[in-house]
């Protein structure tokens, strides 16, 4: 019997292919590992980035809470100290408290002088300072300018020079009797020096007004002096 050829891969190929996969072989199976492990690192991330994203959105929620709850707590506040001060001078007679906000410069400054004011038991009297409610409960303590038929009040601060007109008399709570100016105590009925101030800077609005404009010039120039 003859026997059989062995047969050559040479002529096939298949010893250069076989050859050539063994070679690739490690840098394919390194290659689906790193792709594995890409695709666990970047599932990682994501999860981590949903979840740090879902914590800010609870941490922002609580926030926006308590800021709401804090300004619904303000103005529980504010309502409880309107009240309150509706209620003392009912109880007291009066109200003794510290000036807040600059409509009453010169004459009252903000935080420093010591308000006292008294129920108004007669009428209204020009150039006199009240303490009244406005529509929207605002308590405003403002300079009576004019008084128009006995049915309404013209109002306006020291520190303005544009009128509120029609506040009516049961909006006016008390009237400014007197101030403590650090240590000295100024009456606004007998004090001299008090009473030429409301002749000279009350009676006429375009001097006050001239007044203003000119002080918020130079407040301007130095805002901007400054910022160069």
């Amino acid at each position: 019997m003859g026997t059989v050829p062995k047969g050559n891969d040479e002529g096939t190929g298949f010893t250069g292919n076989t050859k050539l996969m063994k070679a690739l072989r490690p840098m394919i199976w390194t290659a689906f590992y790193n792709n594995c492990e890409m695709r666990k690192y970047w599932k990682k991330q994501m999860s981590e980035f949903k979840t740090e994203k879902c914590e800010d959105s609870k941490k922002e929620d609580k926030q926006e809470s308590k800021q709401e709850g804090k300004k619904e707590e303000g103005r529980e506040d504010k309502n409880l100290k309107s009240r309150g001060l509706e209620e003392i001078l009912k109880e007291q007679g009066k109200l003794v408290l510290t000036a807040e906000g600059n409509s009453m410069l010169p004459c009252i400054r903000p935080k420093k002088d010591v308000l006292i004011l008294e129920p108004v038991k007669e009428e209204v009297c020009r150039h006199q300072v009240i303490l009244y409610r406005r529509e929207n409960g605002a308590y405003v303590l403002h300079r009576v300018m004019e008084n128009s038929d006995h049915n309404s009040y013209v109002l306006c601060g020291d520190n303005q020079y544009r009128k509120e007109y029609g506040v009516q008399p049961e909006q006016i709570l008390a009237a400014l009797t007197g101030f403590y100016r650090g240590n000295q105590y100024i009456d606004c009925e007998k004090n001299k020096k008090y009473k030429q101030y409301v002749k000279l800077w009350c009676s006429p609005l375009f001097p006050r007004r001239c007044a203003v404009w000119a002080v918020k010039a130079v407040m301007k120039i130095r805002s901007r002096a400054s910022k160069r």
